[in-house]
């Protein structure tokens, strides 16, 4: 998900703001990853499942998910230290525990 600072028009919109409230209300103001109350300014990300640069839909509560400021920084790369987790490999080069 964008910030509100980001450089998409998207997060700026009045479509976007309601889109957003009715996804934190579906979700019970409860993050999909970790179960942290997401209530009170600052605690609450709603990202998008597909990233709208790869054709996800920006509107669709089915490509949103609601996050902790925590979980959406693991999820994303370019937030921090986040992304998908490499496996440690073993000393034949195999992921540990495939065998």
């Amino acid at each position: 998900m964008a910030s509100q600072g980001s450089a998409s028009p998207i997060y700026r919109s009045q479509e976007w703001q309601i889109t957003r409230a009715r996804a934190l209300r579906a979700a019970n103001y409860i993050c999909c990853f970790c179960g942290t109350g997401l209530r009170g300014r600052g605690r609450s990300r709603v990202d998008h499942v597909v990233p709208i640069a790869k054709g996800g839909a920006p509107y669709d509560l089915g490509n949103l998910r609601c996050l902790c400021p925590s979980c959406d920084n693991k999820r994303h790369s370019e937030k921090g230290r986040g992304g998908a987790e490499k496996p440690q490999i073993d000393a034949q080069g195999f992921p540990e525990g495939w065998r």
